[in-house]
């Protein structure tokens, strides 16, 4: 007798590569969840720890949980085969030092099935370093200034940095499948930002007002080890949004001076970056959508870290003549498409 194939409402994805230290709590915080109906996929890329062995002993205990091990493919390809292997109609996104808080997938599955017009949902996270902080831990400011709710905050705040945390997202698989989003491999780093950028572009965006998930902060992350690199990959991912708002850079390097002026801009550049952010203003008041008042705040903190960095003699970081993937950082490039056509 053939028994129906039970499909799951959502498929928690976990990508891991050398993940031994977290990944048991990862995974725990999944199999937690007030939401049962899930299946959990974990990739493992090559790792060469015991990240296979711990998953494969979750998987053990657990039907829902399926383990994929093979060669190391990198961060993009890895990504993009969840979205090929996902059997629920939602997609949520977990990385491997990170935890999800226990009603997660109840309140993003209840809020993207009652909101069908939402492509793409994350919400806010706190910051911690061991679980034993958690107790006491709280979002900080800036956690709730780079992560606003409403789509017209995504919007602005986007311009500058990524407004959904990866490891809260939880995607509408039907408009990744019909669009044909896909994770762009010349992104070795920041490719959820490059990803973003595009759906925000063409889509409803939002994030609920409440902490899901604790993101872990460690000394192994990207965003600690190549941070440089990470907002170069940013600003060439960026510079068609900020083209379509009037502001068109020569290279992803003058980018890169308009979102991260405190770490790539000399004095001598204020004036540009200035009189850049100004055109970006009058575009977003005049176009509408975009939470202007947020969009602000976010040019005086760069400006205020750029003043307060060059006072004190701190130099920029030099731009390399070109990074993988993207090519010459100084001069023109082609700008990252705002719409997904690979």
């Amino acid at each position: 007798m053939n028994h129906p194939v039970t499909v799951p409402v959502a498929t928690v994805f976990i990508p891991a590569y050398n993940a031994a230290a977290y990944l048991g709590q990862a995974i725990e915080s999944v199999v937690a969840q007030t939401h049962r109906d899930f299946e959990l996929l974990v990739i493992d890329d090559g790792s060469r720890d015991a990240t296979r062995e711990i998953a494969a002993g979750w998987a053990a205990r657990d039907p829902r949980i399926q383990v994929i091990s093979r060669e190391n493919r990198g961060r993009s390809a890895t990504r993009n085969e969840a979205f090929d292997r996902a059997r629920g109609r939602f997609l949520a996104v977990l990385d491997a030092d990170d935890l999800c808080a226990p009603l997660r997938l109840e309140r993003q599955v209840a809020f993207m099935e009652a909101n069908p017009d939402v492509a793409l949902c994350g919400a806010r996270t706190i910051h911690f370093h061991d679980v034993a902080e958690l107790a006491h831990a709280a979002p900080s400011r800036s956690v709730l200034r780079k992560h606003p709710v409403d789509p017209a905050g995504i919007r602005a705040a986007h311009f500058f940095e990524c407004a959904v945390r990866q490891s809260t997202a939880m995607f509408r698989m039907d408009t990744v499948r019909a669009r044909g989003y896909r994770y762009n491999p010349d992104y070795p780093v920041a490719e959820d930002f490059e990803l973003f950028n595009r759906i925000v572009a063409n889509h409803t965006v939002t994030n609920l007002p409440e902490v899901l998930v604790h993101y872990r902060r460690h000394e192994h992350q990207s965003t600690h080890l190549q941070g440089p690199q990470v907002h170069l990959y940013m600003a060439s991912a960026a510079r068609e949004t900020w083209r379509q708002y009037g502001i068109a850079t020569a290279s992803t390097g003058d980018q890169a001076k308009l979102m991260r002026p405190e770490r790539f801009a000399r004095m001598g550049d204020l004036p540009r970056v200035v009189s850049s952010y100004r055109a970006l203003m009058r575009t977003a008041e005049q176009r509408g959508g975009v939470d202007v008042e947020l969009l602000g705040n976010h040019m005086l903190m760069h400006l205020r870290r750029l003043l307060k960095l060059r006072l004190r003699f701190r130099e920029p970081y030099a731009i390399p003549e070109e990074l993988p993937g993207i090519g010459r950082l100084t001069a023109p490039v082609t700008p990252a498409p705002s719409t997904s056509s690979r």
